[in-house]
């Protein structure tokens, strides 16, 4: 979101606890990455209802996706040499993050599963074959980040995808 209007949301927040997110999106405080700023509103130390500013936190999402991705990794190889990977897209396929360098910020990464079983259930897997390849795949809609996110009101369907080969 622009600055301009990332300002206009932040100013229209009412609640202490609310906060506006950006689109995940290239944005020059992340150096032309994309990413997500977070934006929450200061009051006056009065009169709470009249907010005087805002705070913009922005997310080290290349880092931090990445490196939550890897975690879930086994390094294993297996016989043909072929790695497991780990992907996070949202919910129309486009990569938000990888493990795997095949598959950057942008791309489009989006198995054919079941979509319905997806919302139904949370999670699914399969074994599907891709690129030649079989893999054991697992598909899960987040439910936050890590032990902070919940049930706020903000919505951002994102699919974490593992790949481990078999």
């Amino acid at each position: 979101m622009p600055e301009s209007a990332a300002a206009v949301e932040t100013f229209a927040l009412k609640d202490l606890q609310e906060y506006s997110v950006s689109n995940f999106v290239p944005s020059e405080r992340y150096d032309d990455q994309s990413t997500y700023i977070y934006n929450g509103a200061i009051r006056h130390p009065e009169h709470k209802d009249q907010v005087i500013g805002g705070i913009g936190t922005v997310f080290d999402a290349t880092v931090e996706f990445r490196a939550i991705l890897k975690d879930v990794l086994s390094s294993d190889e297996n016989a043909s040499g072929n790695q497991a990977f780990a992907v996070f897209t949202n919910d129309e396929g486009q990569v938000i993050s990888s493990s795997d360098d095949r598959f950057q910020v942008g791309d489009l990464f989006f198995p054919d599963v079941d979509l319905q079983v997806l919302q139904d259930q949370g999670s699914l897997s399969v074994v599907y074959e891709y690129e030649s390849q079989y893999y054991l795949m697992g598909v899960a809609l987040s439910k936050g980040y890590r032990e902070f996110k919940n049930d706020d009101g903000y919505t951002d369907p994102i699919l974490a995808w593992v790949m481990q080969p078999c």
